[in-house]
């Protein structure tokens, strides 16, 4: 199985039409790498359908690093790496990039919209809230892992658990700031534990959440804005490209509203 992680945004133009997919295809085949050396970007591949672009976005990046020098002493010097971030591009203005450190979403858009006469403006999602958590969490059938914090602090929704729940997590909660709760490596489901699925993963904030997908995939969810999931290592890059679609449209659409037709 292959794993990425992922986070969300959109992107929209201000004194233009939002440019076509076709169109933001064409200028990235047209672009290719730019850059002197040391300093060079751009997509090293570029799949597209009628409603997405995906990219692997590669950039040139600085890092410090130890080396013997020919007196055979250590000293510190810089040396460049290309790293890659797959980024994908909806028709609306969304987007999913991978988190990858010393590449950002920035990287991507700059490079893209460099090519069309326009100014732009984005947000990044830095963070799901409670509700968002919440949802995940309700709808994995499976749940292998959660940290919850503020433990007892919070109300729950749409139910109140038993008196004996709420009096066991609130005691918990005057003595710990926060806990993990995991099946390991068994194939088991927290959600049939009563204590943990009606009482804390109810009762206080979801930091951390592990699931099982319909598919049997793993996919975690961070309060940090970030979404991980997994995918058949089999798939080439014109289907990790569906697949990273498909996924990203639909927790785009559930987590923060947006709506995008399937193809």
């Amino acid at each position: 199985m292959s794993r990425v992680r992922f986070r969300f945004g959109s992107v929209d133009t201000l004194d233009v039409s939002f440019p076509s997919i076709t169109r933001i295809k064409d200028q990235i085949q047209e672009k290719g790498i730019v850059g002197s050396t040391n300093n060079r970007r751009g997509a090293r591949k570029v799949i597209s359908g009628s409603d997405f672009v995906y990219i692997r976005f590669v950039k040139e990046i600085g890092e410090d690093v130890q080396v013997l020098n020919e007196y055979d002493n250590v000293i510190q010097t810089e040396q460049y790496v290309a790293r890659i971030m797959r980024f994908l591009l909806l028709s609306n203005g969304n987007y999913a990039f991978e988190s990858r450190q010393g590449v950002s979403d920035h990287d991507a858009l700059e490079y893209i919209f460099s090519s069309f006469e326009t100014e732009y403006e984005y947000e990044r999602y830095d963070e799901f809230n409670l509700d968002q958590m919440r949802w995940f969490y309700k709808n994995r059938p499976k749940i292998r892992k959660i940290k919850v914090d503020n433990i007892g602090k919070r109300e729950p929704n749409p139910h109140w658990p038993d008196d004996d729940i709420i009096e066991i997590v609130d005691d918990t909660g005057e003595e710990a700031d926060n806990s993990i709760f995991s099946v390991g490596r068994k194939d088991n489901n927290l959600k049939n534990v009563d204590i943990i699925d009606r009482g804390f993963a109810r009762l206080s904030d979801l930091n951390f959440i592990r699931a099982k997908d319909g598919e049997g995939n793993i996919q975690e969810l961070l309060e940090s804005g970030r979404f991980g999931f997994t995918y058949s290592s089999d798939l080439d890059d014109d289907e990790q490209s569906r697949r990273i679609r498909i996924t990203a449209i639909g927790m785009l659409r559930n987590l923060f509203g947006e709506s995008e037709d399937d193809e």
